[in-house]
This record gives C-alpha cells, sequence and structure tokens, in this order.
C-alpha cells in the first residue's frame, strides 16, 4: 500500500491509511500538507503529490514558518507606517466627505424631527484593522468617531391645537433645538504606494460601509432648545 513498497513495513501499514486518509482531505479542502520524515518512501509518496511537502526535521518546518512571517509581516509593517503617516490626511477627507452626506435622525422621544443643519466638529480614527495589503497598496477598515452639532425642527402634538369636531389638528406646532452627538461608523481607506516609498504615498480611496449616518437624538446632549408656539399666546 503506498507509500510503503517494501514487505517489511507491515507494522507501518496503519500509518499509511492515515496519510492518505490526511492526503485526501487537504487536497478536498486546498490546503498545502506538511509531512516530516526521514523515510524515503514518505519522501516519495510526497514527490507524487502537489500538495504534499515533505521535510526531513522539524526544525526544517520552524524556518519556513519564521521566514513565511517575516514575509507577511514586512508588508504590514510598512503599510502600518504609511497609514500613520497619512492618518492626518485620513482624517481631514472623512470630515469632508462627512459634510457631504446625509444624515437622519432616530428617536423615540421626538416624533418627526428634520435636520435643519449638519456641522462635523471632530473626527476621530478609534480603531483600524487592515484587512488586505500588498508591496503597493493596502486597505484598511477604521472604526472614527464622529461629534457633530445638529439643529433640529421637531413637531410639537403635545401643544397643537386639536380640533374634536374634525378629529383632526388645527396646525402642527413645531419646535427647534440644538443637540451635540457622539456617532460611530464604518470606513474601507485604501492606500497606494506604487514607488513603495512611504513619502510619497497617497489616500486612494474612502468608502464609508452606509451611506446615510444615523443620529441618535436621545442619546445626545440638548444644547439648546426654542418652542415656536406659546400656547398661552392664543386665547378663547
Amino acid at each position: 500500500l503506498p507509500p510503503f513498497s517494501g514487505g517489511n513495513k507491515k507494522n507501518e501499514f496503519p500509518d499509511a491509511f492515515v496519510l492518505e486518509a490526511v492526503r485526501k482531505i487537504s487536497e478536498e479542502r486546498n490546503h498545502l500538507l506538511y509531512v516530516i520524515s526521514c523515510d524515503g518512501d514518505m519522501k516519495a509518496y510526497a514527490e507524487q503529490h502537489d500538495n504534499i511537502v515533505h521535510l526531513n526535521t522539524v526544525d526544517e518546518l520552524i524556518n519556513l514558518v519564521i521566514r513565511n512571517e517575516a514575509e507577511l509581516s514586512e508588508p504590514v509593517s510598512f503599510a502600518d507606517k504609511v497609514f500613520t503617516r497619512l492618518k492626518l490626511d485620513i482624517i481631514k477627507m472623512l470630515r469632508s466627505k462627512l459634510s457631504d452626506m446625509e444624515f437622519y435622525p432616530e428617536s423615540s422621544d421626538y416624533l418627526d424631527a428634520d435636520i435643519d443643519s449638519i456641522v462635523v466638529n471632530q473626527v476621530n480614527i478609534i480603531d483600524n484593522n487592515i484587512i488586505e495589503v500588498s508591496h503597493n497598496s493596502a486597505t484598511y477598515e477604521l472604526t472614527i468617531e464622529m461629534l457633530v452639532t445638529a439643529e433640529y425642527t421637531v413637531a410639537n402634538y403635545e401643544n397643537s391645537p386639536w380640533d374634536p369636531e374634525d378629529k383632526e389638528y388645527l396646525f402642527i406646532v413645531t419646535d427647534k433645538f440644538r443637540a451635540k452627538h457622539k456617532e460611530e461608523t464604518f470606513v474601507y481607506v485604501k492606500l497606494n504606494y506604487d514607488d513603495e516609498l512611504a513619502a510619497r504615498a497617497t489616500v486612494e480611496e474612502i468608502e464609508f460601509t452606509d451611506s446615510l449616518i444615523s443620529l441618535d437624538i436621545d442619546s445626545a446632549e440638548i444644547t439648546f432648545q426654542e418652542p415656536s408656539y406659546d400656547p398661552d399666546d392664543y386665547g378663547e
């Protein structure tokens, strides 16, 4: 039974069955299989299959792992260097893009709230994960925190005059208020350094995971509120 050819290795038949089974599994999953053995038949068997790598010692495997990690860590380390260098530019671009994006209010306390104006006061990068890297580009997923000031017009149904005969509001009273928000969202940033020089690296693309940014009014700090209607001004 392959990989053993000699009859004097009958006691090694179980190893042959195990190796064949593992090989088939690794082949089905498109994985490389590393076989560490000084046995000549094992080496010959490995040479017959593209998905098997034969090594004589564990030290050879450790050397491969260390070298592979070094090869992988080098572009990651360079990408992080580029990211740090471009961080302020990225933040400026994020603020600019956010100023042009659409926001929508969410609230259980304020019904029918409309956003009148938005000011993006500050953007902070609170986390970054590299998701793709090569020798000339890198893509990061960022978690960003936004400090936003928004002005709202909101319906005040409690003070709106109700017509009991027609069972409808005569008109809807609206209030205005200003709120400070602290929100988080996710962004993909692609950096480009074709000539492999950090000093000439650029931000190639910035993409928000959400096309609309939610503003939670209930958790915001209300800094100003003004009713547009005083019911005392309207007597019977």
